[in-house]
């Protein structure tokens, strides 16, 4: 389900970010309970191929609608195949580029992974 919040962006309630580094990932997801209201987990993981697969797991268990991953170099590449092993696909975003969206200037992206709308 979609939502709008107060910066004027829609981001969807089953929703992850992911943040790819050399020897980490940091993790965030907004899912939807059964009353409406919406729980923000955060989880870090190593690089290490079971690292990896934990964190597929962990999505998996999530049932993201759409997961969104920023990585500036090729890390992002193992936690991609990690990801669409278990059937997840994600959107591979740069950094840099995502830094001048005005909604990632104004809303922690990681708390509250927001997307612009039409976007």
């Amino acid at each position: 389900m979609k939502q709008k919040d107060n910066h004027d962006c829609t981001y969807d309630t089953n929703s992850g970010g992911l943040d790819i580094h050399q020897k980490q990932i940091t993790a965030c997801a907004m899912v939807e309970q059964a009353d409406g209201s919406i729980q923000t987990e955060h989880r870090q993981f190593g690089t290490f191929k079971r690292n990896r697969r934990a964190l597929a797991e962990w999505a998996k268990s999530i049932a993201p609608d759409e997961v969104v991953m920023e990585s500036t170099g090729i890390y992002w590449k193992s936690p991609y195949a990690a990801l669409e092993h278990v059937g997840i696909y994600a959107k591979v975003v740069n950094a840099r580029h995502v830094k001048n969206v005005p909604a990632a200037q104004s809303v922690n992206r990681w708390r509250h992974p927001a997307r612009r709308s039409g976007q």
